[in-house]
């Protein structure tokens, strides 16, 4: 899914510091601008639905001394559906939510944040916020995955929180390569970030 915007500076300075509820200006169109998964990919044409968190790529129409081609800024959008309450019909970034690069290393494999949040937005029992601890135990490192469940799980169902755990601790395997430590967490128990979202937290033992 692509959008043009006048100002890719403007664009992500009010994407990220503008409160949530506020409506994001529109503007007129001299660059393309896609979003794209965040896996390291360059196949162009992995572009994300409409309304999907993906990594904002930049293409440049007027540009001519220092022309940018599906430039990968990095950064972490999705391009907000529907048109403006104001009634302008020009598409619209939302707030940056983090970014593409930040990898880290856990026994050995590269691991991105976007690869765990994918099979966790897929899990319809858990909620939208999660937090990555990357913490030395017993002299190894290990990756724990704290994540709030859905608000209609019932949180006295042992037998079915046991069964979403292991799900998930081999669903996350599958993909990362690394089984990691996986802990149900009842709704609002991780702290709400405003802007970028802290997702990763350093307590290895370097």
């Amino acid at each position: 899914m692509k959008t043009r915007v006048a100002s890719l500076a403007l664009a992500l300075a009010l994407a990220g510091t503008l409160p949530a509820a506020f409506p994001l200006p529109a503007f007129a169109e001299d660059k393309v601008v896609a979003t794209i998964n965040g896996k390291p990919v360059t196949d162009a044409d992995l572009a994300v639905a409409e309304g999907e968190i993906g990594e904002l790529v930049m293409t440049t129409l007027d540009r001519q001394a220092m022309p940018l081609l599906r430039f990968r800024t990095g950064d972490l959008t999705r391009i907000l559906p529907g048109t403006c309450p104001c009634g302008r019909t020009h598409r619209r970034l939302d707030r940056i939510t983090g970014r593409s690069d930040d990898m880290f290393i856990v026994k050995g494999c590269n691991i991105f944040p976007m690869q765990i949040e994918g099979v966790l937005m897929k899990t319809p029992d858990l909620g939208s916020n999660y937090l990555l601890t990357l913490e030395t135990i017993n002299g190894v490192d290990e990756l724990i995955i704290e994540v709030e469940v859905a608000r209609r799980v019932d949180l006295g169902d042992g037998r079915r929180l046991e069964w979403l755990s292991a799900t998930l601790t081999r669903q996350i395997r599958d993909e990362i390569l690394v089984t990691p430590i996986v802990k149900l967490l009842p709704p609002d128990t991780l702290p709400q970030s405003e802007g970028k979202a802290v997702r990763v937290r350093e307590r290895r033992q370097l």
